[in-house]
């Protein structure tokens, strides 16, 4: 709670100005299928509130009756009963973001529902230097699912702790919040955007967003590569054309990607390769002020393994 709502002299979360419910749903000592409905009848109230959106650090596989538990098959985005409450408050046009589970290093493994709803998300945990936490819960889902849909900080995350003092915690339970203060912000700036816009703004333009796979899911999500997709000056890959010293690559793309400037007969004029390029850094500018005035030719090419794309264009400048 204190990683999005906290706001003191030397702490602030990532959207103290909100407003919140809170709901217990958890009975500690036990673990029993009722924590699931108690989740659904939360998400129920969070509704009639008004709530845009829920946050849940919760997950359920394993329960102190054998005969509850779920297996991972079970992981279909349909079985679970916390799996449904979520996709119920999906489906009421309610942002839903929750913990992958920490379950990575053991024999379980996999993500914990309600991770494994569809359109909604699921936060994995990575630690400062990028690398995936051996805690955090992989995917897929059984009805192959990339999961986890983002990642997170979720190691050394500072929190304030119920004595008030700050301190770290660890786990995809402290990874989900900061996904979560995104999701807030991305709301303030755009209050016309559904629910489902939002998800899929905050997935797609995420630093794997063009190749999601089981650790990270569609990688980092940020604030300014939402807002670059959104703002984004034009639909073209290169701008403006025609052009005087500067122009903008606009695309994204994890793999190798080659720039060549031509000129009308063919010869390279120019040429460099660009680092890789999210909607973090995109549109990217390209310095051609040592370029004369007149025709070229603009090949972009992307190496991917599985594929090669080459973008052609000819581009003029003043």
């Amino acid at each position: 709670f204190s990683i999005i709502a906290a706001e003191t002299s030397s702490f602030e979360g990532g959207a103290p100005k909100a407003d919140f419910l809170l709901f217990v749903t958890e009975d500690v000592p036990t673990e029993y299928r009722i924590e699931e409905y108690n989740w659904l009848f939360a998400a129920e109230q969070a509704d009639s509130a008004g709530a845009d959106i829920i946050q849940g650090s919760l997950g359920y596989n394993t329960f102190d009756d054998p005969s509850m538990d779920y297996s991972i098959a079970d992981l279909d985005g349909s079985t679970a009963v916390v799996t449904k409450a979520a996709s119920f408050a999906r489906d009421r046009g309610i942002v839903v973001i929750v913990s992958a589970g920490n379950e990575g290093a053991s024999a379980w493994e996999f993500i914990t529902p309600p991770a494994d709803a569809s359109g909604i998300i699921a936060v994995g945990a990575i630690t400062s230097s990028g690398v995936k936490a051996t805690f955090s819960s992989v995917g897929p889902t059984a009805n192959g699912q990339f999961k986890p849909d983002v990642v997170a900080l979720g190691v050394g995350v500072s929190v304030i702790a119920p004595d008030g003092n700050t301190t770290m915690a660890d786990g995809t339970s402290v990874a989900a919040p900061l996904v979560t203060s995104l999701a807030a912000g991305l709301i303030q700036l755009y209050p016309d955007k559904s629910s489902a816009e939002l998800v899929n703004l905050i997935t797609t333009t995420a630093t794997q967003g063009s190749k999601p796979d089981n650790s990270f899911g569609y990688g980092i999500p940020t604030f300014q590569a939402v807002r670059n997709y959104v703002e984004r000056q034009s639909n073209q890959i290169a701008y403006p054309n025609p052009f005087t010293n500067t122009l903008w690559i606009s695309l994204q793309t994890n793999d190798q990607t080659s720039v060549y400037i031509r000129d009308v007969q063919g010869r390279v004029i120019m040429n460099f390769n660009l680092p890789e390029v999210t909607w973090a850094n995109s549109p990217m500018p390209i310095d051609v002020s040592t370029l004369s005035p007149g025709v070229y030719l603009l090949q972009i090419l992307i190496d991917n393994p599985a594929y090669s794309a080459t973008y052609r264009s000819l581009i003029v400048k003043h």
